[in-house]
């Protein structure tokens, strides 16, 4: 049968504030069943946590943007248009 621990002493072994040990508890980050109103921290809990994460995957390049539609060569964009007199 493990043996478990306070947080109170999880954040002496761990040489942290019991606050955060509290938070790490609350955001699923140190894993830990409860028993009323105490947790129940293993030392497997915390060589979990300690545990460093897999390198992140890179993100994936943005989308090129829509290509512009294609420019006839013989075409003025100013052809039909009247001009202003003076």
């Amino acid at each position: 049968m493990p043996e478990f621990m306070t947080v109170a002493e999880a954040a002496d072994l761990l040489r942290v504030n019991p606050n955060t040990v509290y938070r790490w508890l609350l955001d699923g980050q140190l894993r830990a069943p409860r028993a009323g109103r105490r947790w129940l921290i293993t030392r497997a809990a915390i060589d979990e946590l300690l545990v460093p994460a897999p390198p992140a995957a890179p993100p994936a390049p943005a989308p090129s943007p829509p290509a512009a539609p294609p420019v006839r060569p013989d075409a003025n964009p100013l052809a039909g248009r009247k001009r202003n007199k003076r």
